[in-house]
C-alpha cells in the first residue's frame, strides 16, 4: 500500500470500467475501523479485497459488506530453454481484420470465467471489451510481449498473450475456439510461448500461469503441461457501493 491508507485506488480500472475503484489486503492486520472511515467519504464504487487466508470462521469480510468472488492459483514451472529452441512460434504483428476479429472472438468466449464477468457493477458487456482490450494491448506490446497464435487450415484457432517479467515467463491471456478444444490446441500453443520464451528470454528460470480454482479443466490440464508447484493462493472479494453480490459461480 501508498503511505497508511487503506484503500488503494486502482487507477488503469478505474479508468476503463468509469468507475472509482480501489482495492485493499484482507488480513490479520487489516484495520477495519480505518477501512470503515474511508469507506464513508464515498470515494469507490468496487473495492477489491485479496487474502492469503480466505474467509475467516467469523465470516468478518462479510460482515463489512465484502462478497467472496474468486480463489486464484498461480502455479509455476522450471524453464530450460534447451528443451524449446527447436520449437517454432507465431507471433502476430500484423494480423488480417479477420484474424483479429477471431482473436477478439476467442478472447470473449473466456471472459466468462472472470470474476468481472459475474460482477453486476461491471457486467457481461464490460469484461468481453476488457477481454478484447488485452488482445489489443497483446498485438502493440503495451501490456504483454506479443500474441501467439495457432492456426487450422489458415483459421486463427487459439491465442495465447504473453510476457516476461524478470526472471519468469507469464502467459496473460489463452484461448481456444470452441470448434477446435479438445484437439491439442492448448498445447501447441504453449509449446509456441515456450519457443519464444526459449529464443527471446533466455534469462528466465521459471513459467508462471495464473487461473481461477473453479476452473476444474485448466488445473488438470497445466498440472499435465509440468506446472508442478503452487505459488500462491489469493481468495478476491468484491465490495460494491451498489451492495449487490455478484452473480454466483455457475
Amino acid at each position: 500500500m501508498n503511505g497508511h491508507k487503506i484503500i488503494e485506488p486502482v487507477k488503469w480500472d478505474s479508468d476503463f470500467f468509469g468507475m472509482k475503484i480501489g482495492k485493499t489486503r484482507l488480513d490479520g492486520k487489516f484495520n477495519r475501523l480505518g477501512f470503515t472511515g474511508e469507506l464513508d467519504k464515498g470515494q469507490f464504487d468496487l473495492i477489491y479485497g485479496t487474502s492469503n487466508t480466505g474467509q475467516p470462521a467469523s465470516g468478518c469480510w462479510e460482515r463489512l459488506g465484502f462478497y467472496f468472488v474468486d480463489c486464484m492459483i498461480t502455479l509455476s514451472m522450471d524453464f530450460d530453454a534447451k528443451r524449446y529452441g527447436h520449437l517454432n512460434y507465431e507471433r502476430c504483428d500484423n494480423l488480417l481484420k479477420e484474424d483479429i476479429n477471431a482473436c477478439y472472438a476467442i478472447s470473449e468466449a473466456v471472459a466468462p470465467v472472470s470474476r468481472f464477468y459475474r460482477e453486476r457493477a461491471i457486467g457481461e458487456e464490460l469484461t468481453k471489451k476488457l477481454y478484447r482490450k488485452w488482445v489489443d494491448t497483446a498485438l502493440d506490446g503495451t501490456f504483454s510481449d506479443c500474441l501467439l497464435v495457432e492456426r487450422v487450415k489458415g483459421r486463427v484457432a487459439g491465442i495465447n498473450a504473453v510476457r516476461t517479467e524478470k526472471d519468469a515467463g507469464v502467459c496473460t491471456l489463452i484461448g481456444v475456439d470452441k470448434e477446435f478444444r479438445g484437439k491439442g490446441i492448448g498445447r501447441k500453443l504453449w509449446d509456441q510461448a515456450f519457443a519464444y520464451w526459449a529464443l527471446n528470454a533466455r534469462g528466465i528460470g521459471s513459467v508462471k500461469v495464473k487461473f481461477s480454482a473453479g476452473n476444474a479443466s485448466a488445473f488438470g490440464f497445466y498440472i499435465a503441461m509440468g506446472f508442478d508447484k503452487v505459488d500462491k493462493v489469493d481468495y478476491i472479494y468484491h465490495y460494491s457501493k451498489s451492495g449487490q453480490r455478484p452473480a454466483k459461480i455457475s
